[in-house]
C-alpha cells in the first residue's frame, strides 16, 4: 500500500496509518512499515521485504515440517498463513511444507473469536490448498485435546499467554507447539528473556517440541 501510494504521489503518512490500523496485533506488519518509513525508494524496499519474507517463510516451513511426523492432526489458532505474510506463511507454511514433503497432515482450525481469523482465513487457505481441515468453535479445543485427537498445536497469542497454552498442551499430551508470537528475547528486555526461559523450562518438563517463538 505504501509503495503504491508513493507511485501515485499520495500522502504516505496516511497510507502508513491505514495499514497500521488494519491489523494492530501483526508484529511483522509494523516491522515492515518501520522499514518503509526510512526507505528512499519505497517500491524497491517493498520488493526487498517481499523477497526476504518469502525466503524466511520457506526456510521456516522446511525446518518446521521436519519436526512433524508422517501423519499428524494439527490444531491451529488465529492465522499465520499466506494471507498474513508474503505468500507461504509461517505457522501454516510448516503445514504446507509438510504436505509438499508427502506427509499426511490434517488441520483442526479453531474459529478464533472475536474476529474469526481461523474461520475466515485459516480454513479458507487450507481448502484452497487441498489440505483436509475441520473448523471448530474455540470452546471445543480442550475437549478434542483431552480425547487425544490433536497431535500438534500452532497458535498465535500474546507472549504472556504462551506459558499457559504450553502447560495446557503438555497436560493433554500434545507432542509439539509452533509459536507464532513476538515478545521474547528478541525484544532485548529482561522481561522478554525471562519469559522465553520460562517457555523453555515448560517445554522440557512437558516433553514438548517447540518451533519458535517467532514473528
Amino acid at each position: 500500500g505504501v509503495a503504491l501510494d508513493s507511485q501515485r504521489g499520495a500522502d504516505l503518512g496516511h497510507a502508513q496509518a491505514v495499514l497500521a490500523a488494519s491489523r494492530p496485533t501483526a508484529v511483522n506488519l509494523f516491522w515492515a512499515l518501520a522499514r518503509m518509513r526510512g526507505a528512499s525508494d519505497p517500491v524497491a524496499e517493498a520488493k526487498r521485504i517481499l523477497a526476504e519474507d518469502l525466503a524466511g517463510n520457506l526456510t521456516m516451513g522446511s525446518l518446521g515440517a521436519a519436526l512433524l511426523p508422517e501423519e499428524a492432526r494439527v490444531m491451529t489458532h488465529c492465522n499465520a498463513g499466506a494471507l498474513a505474510t508474503a505468500g507461504h506463511g509461517t505457522a501454516l507454511g510448516v503445514i504446507r511444507s509438510a504436505r509438499d514433503q508427502g506427509k499426511r497432515i490434517s488441520v483442526i482450525a479453531n474459529e478464533t473469536r472475536p474476529y474469526l481469523q481461523g474461520a475466515r482465513l485459516t480454513a479458507w487457505e487450507m481448502v484452497r490448498e487441498g489440505i483436509p481441515v475441520t473448523l471448530i468453535t474455540d470452546s471445543m479445543a480442550g475437549h478434542l485435546m483431552s480425547r487425544g485427537e490433536v497431535d500438534l498445536v500452532i497458535v498465535s497469542v500474546p507472549a504472556r499467554i504462551v506459558p499457559f497454552v504450553l502447560k495446557d498442551c503438555a497436560a493433554k499430551g500434545v507432542a509439539g507447539v509452533h509459536l507464532y508470537t513476538a515478545g521474547f528475547s528478541e525484544t532485548g528486555t529482561e522481561e522478554g528473556m525471562k519469559l522465553e526461559q520460562q517457555v523453555v523450562e515448560i517445554a522440557r518438563e512437558g516433553n514438548l517440541q517447540i518451533v519458535g517463538p517467532n514473528c
